[in-house]
């Protein structure tokens, strides 16, 4: 894949091809999470909590065992239609709910090998398409978030100097952090305007903060402010 292709692309499958051994679990993670949230209004409280449980252990604040749980108990409605139609899962057409339980298993899932951590955002991907509709349209919405996660992987950015950081007693860290815990994207543009007045003259970071459109955890802007990977 080159440059264009991934500024250009709209199918978040041979992005994913191409971003193998250059993303992190992590990031990884957070995509397939940002894809089924795109179904949240679909979800049950377990596979929300799935979702939820997910972000959190990407972030190393619960054990493998507990995304474990939440992750079984997010397919268990997709188990249960399965055993009552009496049929193999080989074939079976899920409802778009039972689709987005389904994708919500898939983000949830452990990621301990270099296939699962390849599988685990493309099988989400596409439970979360199914779930909403296999069009062209939410392929390309999951590209766009694909990016906001990864940027440009062409052209790695470098964080801000230290003294944007430091400025004004950390407030470009705070509003980052601010951003990040509380999923506030939209103020993004004050992140922005924060980092123009303590003095960052990087046109991909303001920019990427003023550009109109979805936002997720792990937004490049954000954590190469928090310092995350």
């Amino acid at each position: 894949m080159t440059e264009t292709e991934w500024l250009a692309c709209a199918d978040p499958g041979p992005m994913l091809d191409f971003l193998q051994g250059k993303a992190s679990n992590r990031q990884l993670r957070l995509f397939a999470c940002a894809c089924v949230r795109r179904a949240w209004h679909l979800l049950t409280d377990t596979g929300r909590q799935a979702v939820e449980t997910a972000e959190a252990y990407a972030d190393g604040k619960i054990d493998t065992e507990t995304l474990t749980a939440a992750s079984r108990a997010a397919h268990k409605p997709v188990d249960e239609e399965i055993e009552a139609a009496n049929i193999s899962w080989h074939g079976f057409s899920l409802s778009p709910p039972l689709s987005a339980a389904d994708a919500a298993f898939e983000a949830s899932n452990c990621m301990d090998s270099d296939i699962t951590r390849h599988l685990v955002p493309i099988h989400a991907a596409r439970a979360a398409q199914d779930a909403l509709g296999s069009t062209g349209g939410e392929c390309a919405a999951q590209a766009v978030l694909l990016r906001d996660i990864l940027g440009n992987p062409f052209h790695p950015p470098l964080p801000p100097p230290a003294a944007v950081l430091a400025w004004n007693d950390r407030t470009v860290r705070h509003i980052a952090l601010a951003i990040y815990v509380e999923r506030a994207f939209d103020r993004l543009p004050v992140l922005a305007d924060a980092l123009e007045e303590a003095g960052c003259l990087d046109t991909d970071i303001l920019g990427h903060c003023r550009q109109e459109g979805n936002h997720v955890r792990g937004c490049w802007v954000v954590d190469l402010i928090l310092g995350k990977k």
